[in-house]
């Protein structure tokens, strides 16, 4: 009717309108490099936007499921403002949009081959340790204040040892013409089923404490996540890990591609490694890529996103990106038919989601309406618990600090690790309200603290040459016998309910024979200033890889029928646990064995200060007892302390804890007394069960009903 003319010039003043009047359907500005600003919409932003993509979960600002493919998001941190760094503002309508990416802005350097454009993986982020930035893992932003990186870079670390940086390329010098930005973390969430061992359930979302500002640089972004499970895409992966195996890591950003493929090609392809051909490779948990001569994601890269193009799909003239994988583990680097194992961030997405919004804010209905999505951060609510300790021992001011620095009432409080300070907190219900035994109240910000020990209370016995003082070690189980009280071994309080102590010592012990007394110091007399509490015993849980043979896997846990009151006393506390390192570190280890392998039980505590030495060492120590010169020593299963004369754990000792002290000043445990060749002799050792590599378990056996 119109005229070819006419047509051409509805859609000009079609798209005119558009343009014009962005906020029809809601707009959305952005700054990107000059001529990057399509003029032309595919229609988006006259759609209902909720869903933006089939199958794309666009996370911005929190992600929810309301059906299997139906997840939609918005931001909640928008650039407002005037553009910087020789950018320029690109207003369209709808949302702010993930996967996308831009030209580099002016002034980018240029890169060499294997290097990315300055910005071409704006969602990449590097996790730096805050106290020397030194680089640790990559991970990808998944809206204005999440990202998504490997559980295994971060499960032993606590939020104040965080630094994420986004927008970097170089990390040696500012030659990139937009700075990169770093942000603290908040919290780090790793997933409940994460196993280390064999890198299942590999993922960790961590929280920063400050909202990224989306859209005010090209150079920072956020990733798309997706269901879609296509193999042989064109995906790439980034990051600053080592360029081969036995390479140094690199300071500006690499990438390469690879190539996703089916599950049965990735098993078939990993058997023919040294995993064998009995290996399963776990598809939940795991996709792979690559098995390219050369082509690969290395040693440092972990947690780094592969990103995979949306399937041609396009919005606003740009390719949607969307992050398959995350670096997890591989064989070697960059051999011919070996991929790399990546974690299946699919499977995740139902978890990530719950996870990002919680569970009290999920909407009940189909759609999400704006307002919901676009509504302000959560606030943290601190809390304050009070304990007992002696007169003058009250460390906190009465005033509350605003924020605290350590972490204290922002982290998970089950079991949280930290491989810098070693530092770990156990969950309690410790809020008394009147002290007893001379005790005053101390209340500070935050939750019951793991690992610290007060001067001794009011009116304590003293203590004699290698007697520990009263109450120096408040976490110290003993294991006692009913009836007869009779002592079999020590053990370790590491949380509210539960004792941690070595497996030969209560494997074949029955539960009905079994007790537990904390805040022992003096088993042979009545007259401490505070009574020891004995506990009877619900349940058992020994290492399903314990061997009464060799000692493997030598770790037990009982469950005590009844909870700790946390805080009431300073001679009943817990201790800590750590993924951290204490070779060569002075440590110590209490109990009520033997002082020689001929002696006697001891009636008061006593305790010993050894150094803890490295695997190698203590190998060749033993090698040259009755063990002989074939011996190994299982490192995953124990590390070694002593050899000093005279200065050991012995017999009776069984489960006590070796027990070390972080720089500020709290107390971890390491160890567990294993076995060993005699008693306090020179050049052998001790041995005693490496705790740290047990964490996971103990960690599922906390949480197991």
């Amino acid at each position: 009717m119109y005229g070819k003319s006419g047509f051409l010039l509805l859609i000009c003043l079609f798209f005119s309108y558009l343009i014009c009047n962005p906020n029809r359907n809601g707009s959305v500005c952005i700054c990107v490099p000059p001529g990057s600003c399509p003029g032309l919409y595919d229609g988006s932003g006259l759609l209902d936007l909720r869903i933006m993509i089939s199958n794309i979960v666009p996370p911005t600002t929190a992600a929810t499921t309301v059906s299997p493919s139906n997840v939609t998001t918005a931001p909640n941190a928008l650039f407002a403002g005037n553009c910087s760094f020789n950018l320029i503002k690109c207003c369209r309508p709808g949302r702010y949009r993930c996967g996308e990416r831009y030209p580099p802005p002016p002034g980018s350097p240029t890169p060499i081959t294997g290097q990315p454009l300055n910005g071409a993986y704006p969602w990449s982020a590097k996790l730096l340790l805050k106290l020397n930035e030194q680089y640790i893992a990559g991970g990808a932003l998944i809206d204005f204040k999440h990202v998504i990186t490997v559980a295994h870079k971060v499960s032993g670390l606590t939020p104040d040892n965080l630094i994420v940086r986004l927008g970097d390329w170089n990390s040696t010098n500012g030659t990139t013409p937009i700075p990169a930005r770093s942000y603290n973390v908040s919290k780090i969430i790793t997933h409940p089923n994460f196993t280390s061992v064999n890198l299942f359930n590999d993922i960790s979302v961590l929280i920063l404490s400050t909202p990224v500002i989306l859209g005010s640089v090209s150079t920072i972004g956020t990733v798309c996540l997706t269901r879609e499970r296509n193999y042989n895409s064109r995906c790439f992966v980034s990051g600053w890990g080592k360029e081969n195996y036995a390479g140094a890591y690199s300071s500006v950003q690499r990438h390469i591609q690879v190539g996703t493929k089916p599950p049965s090609v990735c098993q078939d392809q990993f058997r023919k490694t040294k995993l064998g051909r009995t290996f399963i490779f776990n598809s939940n948990s795991f996709i792979c890529a690559g098995g390219e001569s050369g082509r690969d994601a290395c040693t440092g890269d972990g947690g780094s996103p592969l990103v995979c193009e949306m399937n041609g799909r396009y919005d606003y003239l740009f390719l949607r990106w969307a992050v398959v994988g995350l670096v997890a583990w591989g064989i070697g680097c960059g051999t011919n038919n070996v991929p790399g194992a990546y974690v299946n961030v699919a499977s995740y997405i139902p978890w990530i989601e719950n996870k990002i919004l919680p569970a009290e804010e999920i909407p009940k209905k189909d759609k999400f309406e704006t307002n919901e999505l676009e509504r302000a951060p959560r606030q943290t609510v601190l809390t304050t618990t009070c304990i007992c300790v002696p007169p003058g021992s009250c460390s906190t001011s009465t005033a509350t600090p605003s924020t605290p620095t350590d972490g204290t009432g922002q982290i998970d409080i089950r079991i949280v690790t930290n491989n810098l300070t070693g530092v770990t907190v156990a969950p309690t219900n410790a809020t008394p309200v009147t002290c007893q035994y001379g005790l005053v109240s101390c209340c500070r910000l935050g939750n019951y603290r793991c690992g610290e020990t007060y001067p001794p209370p009011p009116n304590s016995p003293s203590s004699g040459p290698n007697q520990a003082q009263y109450g120096q070690f408040p976490w110290q189980a003993a294991l006692l016998t009913v009836p007869g009280d009779v002592y079999i071994g020590g053990g370790a309080l590491v949380d509210n309910r539960h004792i941690l102590t070595a497996a030969h010592k209560v494997y074949n012990v029955p539960l009905t024979s079994l007790k537990v007394r904390l805040g022992e110091w003096n088993a042979g007399a009545n007259n401490e200033p505070i009574p020891p509490q004995d506990y009877t015993v619900s349940r058992v849980f020994i290492n399903p890889s314990f061997n009464s043979s060799n000692l493997y896997a030598d770790t037990a846990l009982l469950r005590l029928s009844s909870i700790v009151p946390l805080g009431t006393t300073t001679t009943i506390g817990t201790v800590c646990l750590t993924l951290a390192s204490f070779v060569n570190s002075t440590c110590y280890v209490a109990g009520w064995g033997k002082n020689d392998f001929n002696g006697n039980y001891q009636a008061i505590q006593k305790f010993v200060d050894v150094t803890v030495i490295d695997s190698t060492t203590c190998q060749n120590n033993l090698r040259a007892t009755r063990l002989g010169s074939n011996f190994i020593l299982s490192a995953n299963d124990f590390i070694c302390a002593g050899g000093v004369a005279g200065k050991d754990a012995c017999t009776g000792d069984g489960g006590s804890p070796l027990v070390c002290q972080t720089n500020d000043n709290r107390w971890v445990i390491i160890g567990m007394v294993a076995w060993g060749i005699g008693c306090g002799q020179s050049n052998v050792p001790g041995v005693y069960v490496n705790v740290a590599n047990f964490i996971t378990w103990i960690q599922q056996s906390v949480q197991t009903p």
